[in-house]
């Protein structure tokens, strides 16, 4: 941002999306705790403080939560969600995907209402439109009772 490329980095990020990386998100199958015990589906969301939400109040809290009651909860996401789905992909443990075979020929303006929406879509479909390839990622926490 001090060098004033905040806007065109985004732009790198949202024209770099790979739905192959869709599936290994973080956020799809793990739980970041906070020190109060508030629950966030993501390290980068409880540092913005995007806590996952129980229907009934701001937060939700580890003792009140159990694999089942938070099957099928929206994933909390942003701009911020772009950066673990571009190119190859990335994650705590590193890159999710080999290479970067799948990239969007979508162009985004510079434009946080379109980025968001991009964010969104990628979660909830696993594609953006002008990508050749599909994910299966369907936006909400996965049934962990199989696991």
């Amino acid at each position: 941002r001090q060098r004033g490329q905040w806007e065109a980095y985004l732009d790198l990020l949202a024209n770099s999306f790979n739905p192959a990386t869709v599936e290994g998100l973080m956020c799809r199958s793990t739980l970041s705790v906070g020190w109060m015990g508030e629950v966030f589906d993501c390290d980068f969301n409880q540092m913005l403080e995007m806590h996952l939400r129980h229907p009934d109040r701001s937060r939700l809290l580890l003792w009140e939560v159990t694999p089942e009651r938070l099957a099928g909860w929206d994933i909390q996401t942003g701009v911020h969600c772009l950066a673990c789905t571009a190119g190859c992909g990335s994650s705590c443990t590193g890159a999710l995907q080999r290479e970067p075979s799948v990239t969007s020929s979508t162009n985004v303006t510079s434009n946080q209402r379109a980025r968001t929406a991009l964010a969104q879509h990628c979660l909830d479909h696993g594609v953006v439109p002008g990508c050749s390839g599909q994910g299966n990622a369907n936006g909400r926490i996965p049934q962990w009772a199989s696991m």
